[in-house]
């Protein structure tokens, strides 16, 4: 798998954490982003979160569902914990039509049956603010081009209860500068129908 974001860290493992906090410097979140996010607490309902991946037209997410992985770091009392979750792709409606700009976004979102184990570790994290947490989401994708891409500029919008639409976590990044040569072409394969979801 590759990364669709990678690991951060903070005190506590905030939502908005769980889907930005490092994407920073891949690419860049609008003001009004942040503006929005201010309305996103621990109370924010996890089975109403989705996440959208906007992808350009010669990259495809493989199938298979994209893995969520929730760390909480070891502290003096407790040990290091740690969660796996397998999101569920949403059919594209409207609004993801709409916000994507193309045909070629894809939404996720916790399959209903994980979301009470993810709101134990999540609650854990919250109720200490000693212990670190970390997340990573991993997704296999997959070229549609002949040649693979030397960029892959990709645009991640969230929506939750609080929001009234999808909002532009992070704009442009390119998740091409984050794979090495081996990664390029061991984990990023050619699409074939047999192996690259359609919008």
């Amino acid at each position: 798998m590759v990364p669709m974001f990678h690991r951060s860290r903070s005190r506590g493992v905030g939502y908005s954490l769980l889907l930005v906090a490092s994407l920073t410097g891949c690419g860049y979140t609008p003001q009004s982003t942040l503006q929005a996010l201010s309305k996103v607490d621990q109370h924010t309902p996890p089975e109403d979160m989705r996440i959208m991946v906007a992808l350009p037209p010669d990259i495809r997410p493989q199938k298979g569902a994209p893995v969520l992985k929730m760390f909480l770091l070891a502290n003096k009392t407790m040990p290091e914990e740690s969660e796996s979750f397998r999101l569920e792709r949403i059919p594209n409606g409207p609004d993801e039509i709409r916000t994507g700009q193309s045909a070629n976004g894809f939404a996720y979102r916790l399959r209903r049956e994980d979301v009470p184990r993810f709101k134990v570790i999540y609650g854990k994290g919250e109720a200490d603010d000693s212990r670190e947490g970390s997340i990573d989401v991993d997704a296999d994708f997959c070229h549609v081009t002949p040649q693979v891409p030397k960029k892959a500029i990709v645009t991640v919008y969230l929506k939750t209860a609080e929001l009234q639409d999808y909002v532009p976590l992070v704009k442009n990044m390119d998740f091409m500068k984050e794979l090495d040569p081996a990664e390029r072409a061991l984990g990023f394969p050619r699409c074939t129908a047999e192996n690259a979801l359609v919008p």
